[in-house]
């Protein structure tokens, strides 16, 4: 299948001049700021930045639902002392096979990132590669997944890129995430047999599948008929405000430019296998931890771990998903009769290796793109 694109589906740059009107929203086209420059307003149609007000409350919840889920974790333990044990005991040599296999994952994962975004523009990898360590490492140190819009609004700086469409495609590598963790947690309940409990299953498998299932049908249908969408937005949209009326269909315009992926068979398939691709190096991550505690050789066990603790960042939590992530991990272990302290400690160890190395590289990109992380986030 070829791309579909018209007109209509052309990316729109940042800092289109006069305000869009349904008709010409999507084909406005004027210069951005320069990269070199102190500020980047948003301009109308685009993505706007996370109020101090929104990003307060959502410190409080992520703090309180982090608390909560290492409560959970360490009650799994009887002997909070035996982690501490656990840890003292691991070859930490296994973490250079660990760290060189997440690396590479962030690599394909700026392959991936760079299909996305074919059909808006082609851009360098290696630019990518940067400003997708950024995002992680915004991710890593502050709520609300900032890193996110963090990546719109630098690639719409460096490479005059409508940030709305750039925002689509990091809503897509969701999308393809949680087809595959979909994906390995059905093989890993397969190969494990009776031991994931129908609970798990019950309510882990229906609530992300309509999720991912619902958001891939709709982005589909948006990319595939666009004007239809826009139509019918306009018509939702006739009730408010002219100016609200028209940003609001300006950044859908852009928005769906994005989303060009879907109506290209090709692209599609290299997003699905670059997303596969990038996770089995991350379980690799996984397996090269279990190691260094001398724990399963059952390669079941870390796919079902991975996928529960990924599947389990969609719960809101504080920044690098502190206690969300070990308490799944841990609890998906002890299903395979992983020791809790054993669990917990793998855990930890586990999430040090996936949040320290994309951090440690975000904050170099940051230096080497002469950037301030406080300024990024206003931005």
């Amino acid at each position: 299948m070829s791309t579909v694109r018209s007109r209509r589906d052309q990316p729109v740059p940042d800092g289109a001049g006069p305000e869009p009107t349904p008709e010409d929203a999507s084909t406005q086209h004027s210069r951005i700021d320069d990269p070199a420059a102190g500020s980047l307003e948003p301009s109308a149609g685009e993505a706007p930045a996370a109020s101090g007000a929104g990003t307060g409350w959502r410190w409080i919840l992520g703090i309180g639902v982090s608390a909560f889920f290492l409560w959970v974790a360490f009650r799994q333990v009887e002997d909070v002392g035996r982690v501490g044990e656990a840890l003292g005991r691991a070859n930490y040599a296994w973490l250079i096979p660990a760290v060189v296999l997440y690396l590479a994952g962030l690599w394909v994962r700026a392959l991936r990132w760079r299909a996305l975004l074919m059909p808006v523009r082609k851009l360098p990898l290696g630019s990518l590669f940067g400003i997708l360590s950024i995002g992680f490492l915004v991710n890593n140190v502050l709520p609300a997944r900032l890193g996110e819009i963090a990546r719109a609004v630098l690639v719409g700086r460096r490479h005059d890129v409508s940030r709305s469409a750039v925002l689509a495609t990091v809503v897509l590598e969701r999308i393809f995430d949680g087809i595959v963790m979909l994906l390995f947690l059905g093989v890993a309940t397969y190969a494990a047999g009776g031991r994931v409990g129908a609970d798990w299953l019950g309510v882990l498998v229906p609530l992300t599948a309509a999720g991912f299932g619902g958001a891939a049908i709709a982005l589909g249908l948006l990319a595939l008929a666009p004007t239809l969408a826009l139509g019918i937005a306009a018509r939702l949209l006739a009730p408010f405000p002219a100016r609200a009326r028209e940003a609001a269909l300006a950044f859908a315009a852009k928005f769906i430019t994005g989303l060009g992926v879907l109506g290209d068979l090709k692209l599609a398939a290299i997003t699905l296998a670059t997303s596969t691709l990038a996770w089995l190096l991350e379980a690799g991550v996984y397996i090269a931890v279990g190691q260094a505690f001398g724990m399963m050789a059952e390669v079941d066990g870390y796919l079902l771990a991975l996928a529960v603790a990924n599947l389990g960042t969609m719960i809101p939590s504080s920044p690098g998903y502190v206690g969300t992530f070990d308490a799944l991990v841990a609890r998906s272990l002890s299903i395979f009769g992983v020791d809790g302290a054993l669990a917990l400690a793998y855990a930890f160890l586990v999430h040090i290796s996936i949040w320290l190395p994309p951090t440690l590289i975000g904050f170099y990109y940051l230096w080497r793109y002469n950037l301030r992380l406080s300024k990024l986030t206003r931005e």
